[in-house]
């Protein structure tokens, strides 16, 4: 792949555009910033997983919408929880070499002033088996209402947050901050490190344990990967 800047933009028809003998992805010099009015994203390149207590139930096929389960909004892609206790997962398709880059994230969620858990994470695979909830990497880990386990608590609803992934071959360090990205003024909320087995799969988000039920969401606004 040519150095540079590989950036993927929701604004675009999909998230991956290759011209015929192409060797890299759309490069730009810089990050941009999606801008109001623009066209909303599209589900194309990317799939829903909803689960229950470790068991995948019934995805969301391919690109699909369904009122009240994945749904595309001005604001980006926009997953339901599916029932008490019940989340959801919204992954690219495209498997890639996270090694050496950095993801940026835009996102926010409305947990309906209950707990939730919601999390940047990477998954080997692009369909889930029996095992698949001990198989993916957590990325980033806040929660709504208290604080639990390695979370850091943020607001229940409709707030946007940026977290900024960095990937090494065998670790990552994810800053997770209000208002912007933690490197461009942001308020820095979490870092969050541990070791990588794997860098290779497919980015995205889940949220889990949501006590909101179906009611419940969240909206993925925002993903661009660059090169350190």
């Amino acid at each position: 792949m040519a150095r540079g800047t590989v950036i993927l933009l929701f604004s675009l028809f999909t998230a991956f555009v290759h011209s015929p003998g192409s060797k890299q992805d759309l490069i730009s010099r810089e990050f941009r910033i999606i801008k109001k009015g623009e066209p909303a994203i599209s589900s194309s390149g990317w799939y829903v997983i909803h689960f229950k207590g470790g068991k995948m139930e019934t995805p969301v096929k391919d690109s699909v919408f369904k009122p009240g389960v994945f749904v595309k909004v001005d604001d980006g892609l926009k997953v339901y929880a599916s029932a008490y206790r019940r989340g959801g997962w919204l992954m690219q398709k495209r498997k890639m070499n996270y090694a050496g880059k950095t993801v940026y994230m835009k996102w926010k969620v409305n947990a309906q002033y209950d707990f939730a858990d919601i999390h940047a994470i990477l998954y080997p695979d692009t369909n889930a088996d029996p095992d698949f909830y001990r198989r993916y990497t957590i990325l980033s880990y806040l929660s709504t209402r208290n604080q639990w386990d390695e979370s850091e608590e943020i607001p229940f609803t409709e707030e946007w947050f940026y977290t900024r992934i960095v990937f090494n071959k065998t670790d990552f360090t994810s800053y997770t901050a209000r208002d912007n990205y933690d490197n461009r003024a942001g308020i820095l909320i979490q870092k969050f490190s541990k070791p990588l087995k794997n860098s290779v799969g497919h980015i995205g988000m889940s949220f889990n344990d949501v006590y909101g039920g179906a009611s419940a969401w969240f909206v993925l606004g925002e993903l661009s990967v660059r090169n350190k």
